[in-house]
């Protein structure tokens, strides 16, 4: 009887380790969150940069303003390939931030109405914006006229910027950016052998100036576990977490 309950106790104390190093490999979630999608890796990246001993894969897509909306997905909280089929994008990426009551980070306009008015912050330290024109623009400015969509997110990086990142993780990125020459593009990037994983956000600047774009400025959307990918070439990332805004492209 003794053995028994000394074999029960240990058992315990090795469930509940397992448990704890699980536990410990998902990612945190808000209590109504569940895994929503399964990421499907293209046979071919774009480009690929081996940085400190990690090597990364790089897809794109090349954008145009006449053909691009921003859509809120803070209360519907649609996956990104629903919203694909939904909306009919030929290719799509996550937008900005949002805090853990599902509310935009700084400023958010859709379609002429904003949800969420703009904030300092040094790290949401810039804007995508489409301007009623059609006309791209990435700013480090609120817009002060009316636009067709504006999205705060960070932070801003051009050929000069070097970040400083507390508690850095390795995770799945994701900008747009642009050329001098206003060529346009959305950028995922990933670790070669893990979808959900990729570059420090310090690595970014670096990585995205030996890509051979020539990109001139960019601004970091969401990442890591809410971030989704789709383009042109039939290459898909789906999220974990739901995203809460979704840049759909015709």
């Amino acid at each position: 009887m003794k053995v028994t309950f000394i074999l029960l106790i240990l058992a315990a104390i090795g469930a509940g380790y397992i448990f704890r190093q699980t536990h410990k490999s998902v990612p945190a979630q808000p209590t109504d969150q569940t895994i929503i999608a399964q990421p499907t890796i293209a046979a071919t990246p774009d480009f690929e940069v081996s940085l400190e001993n990690r090597t990364f894969f790089v897809f794109w897509q090349n954008i145009r303003g006449n053909n691009l909306s921003l859509i809120p997905n803070f209360e519907n909280r649609r996956t990104s390939t629903q919203q694909m089929e939904e909306y009919t994008c030929a290719y799509g990426v996550n937008g900005g931030f949002y805090t853990k009551d599902y509310k935009p980070i700084g400023l958010f306009t859709s379609e002429g109405k904003t949800l969420s008015a703009p904030i300092l912050d040094q790290t949401f330290n810039g804007f995508f914006v489409k301007e009623s024109d059609g006309e791209l623009l990435i700013t480090k400015r609120p817009p002060s006229d009316l636009v067709s969509f504006a999205l705060q997110s960070g932070p801003y990086i051009n050929r000069q910027t070097s970040l400083r990142i507390k508690n850095d993780d390795f995770e799945r990125r994701m900008v747009v950016a642009k050329t001098g020459d206003d060529i346009w593009y959305f950028i995922a990037l990933t670790e070669k052998d893990n979808p959900f994983g990729g570059p420090q956000l310090a690595q970014v600047p670096k990585i995205l100036q030996l890509l051979p774009l020539g990109l001139d400025e960019a601004l970091n959307l969401d990442g890591g576990s809410a971030s989704a990918f789709h383009n042109t070439n039939g290459m898909h990332l789906g999220e974990l977490t739901p995203i809460g805004s979704f840049f759909c492209g015709k």
